[in-house]
């Protein structure tokens, strides 16, 4: 479970998660810079509101949530690293396709 934990940010890294771009693909430009913003910010807002129940304590053994999550929190870390690069990277693209066209 670990091992996964600490692989899915560096998949998303590596831009080699699971996507379904048959939509994505046929649609314009502006659209996809659309689709990649609107996603990736539900995606960060997800995100962040997982991080809440990871400064709780456990009921029986009071650990902090901290200890006992940790490879999922940093996973968490690490997309929304990721997510917030990706939209950067969305606004940069698009903005350099304008000057292009």
């Amino acid at each position: 479970m670990w091992t996964m934990f600490f692989g899915v940010g560096k998949a998303m890294e590596a831009d080699e998660h699971v996507v379904f771009g048959l939509v994505y693909d046929a649609v314009k430009p502006r659209t996809q810079f659309i689709f990649k913003v609107v996603y990736n910010t539900f995606l960060l807002i997800l995100l962040v509101t997982c991080f809440v129940p990871c400064f709780q304590s456990t009921g029986v053994l009071k650990l902090p949530y901290t200890v006992v999550f940790a490879p999922f929190m940093y996973m968490l870390a690490e997309i929304i690293v990721r997510t917030c690069i990706n939209i950067k990277n969305a606004f940069k693209e698009y903005k350099e396709g304008g000057k292009e066209s």
